[in-house]
């Protein structure tokens, strides 16, 4: 099997890196909103899943350039958390990322999104994000930084298998993490009866 080590800017289409959407001070919701805006508050589970709250706003003034595409990848470029996912919410609605994040677009013909998202959070990467981010109180990492993230990549077909098992394995530890809640709140119920 032959694997290629490259950089994320071999791998991505013309204009393939792109910062979201930035907005003039707060983002503010509108009853009537129709174009939602993921920000970083929407992620959930370790950063991998876009959450069901995200804000709506009038997107009458944002140029559809700006929208979202299924297989996106949104990065997390502020802070202490430098993890990816995949954009694939596939339900029609008008979409922009906060520019809290980098959207990545993979030329799909070299690269599986989900198999470099995975990548990205492994540790191999976390720690080129340690050594190359910038500011002191709070961290950033530059588009040159993105760019130049280091990545093995093996033959498609092995990708989408490593990508599909990653999701398998994280699934099933969600499902673990719930069960263990359960089980814990239905063993102090049972303890508080025996002392009521």
């Amino acid at each position: 099997m032959r694997i290629k080590k490259t950089v994320l800017k071999r791998i991505v289409i013309s204009d393939g890196i792109v910062s979201g959407y930035s907005f003039r001070g707060k983002i503010k919701g509108s009853l009537n909103g129709d174009l939602r805006v993921v920000q970083l508050k929407d992620m959930e589970n370790d950063y991998s899943d876009i959450g069901n709250d995200c804000t709506y706003i009038d997107g009458s003034d944002i140029k559809e350039k700006y929208y979202l595409e299924v297989g996106d990848i949104l990065f997390i470029s502020k802070g202490a958390n430098n993890f990816a996912t995949v954009y694939d919410l596939k339900d029609g609605v008008a979409t922009v990322a906060s520019s809290v994040f980098y959207v990545i677009k993979v030329d799909t013909a070299q690269a599986n999104p989900y198999y470099v998202a995975w990548y990205i959070n492994k540790k191999r990467v976390q720690q080129y994000f340690t050594t190359h981010a910038s500011g002191t109180y709070s961290l950033s990492i530059n588009k040159e930084v993105v760019e130049d993230i280091p990545l093995m990549l093996p033959p498609l077909d092995i990708q989408r298998k490593i990508a599909k098992v990653a999701e398998l394995a994280q699934k099933e530890q969600y499902i673990y993490t719930a069960l263990k809640e359960k089980r814990n709140q239905l063993i102090e119920t049972q303890l508080l009866k025996v002392i009521n």
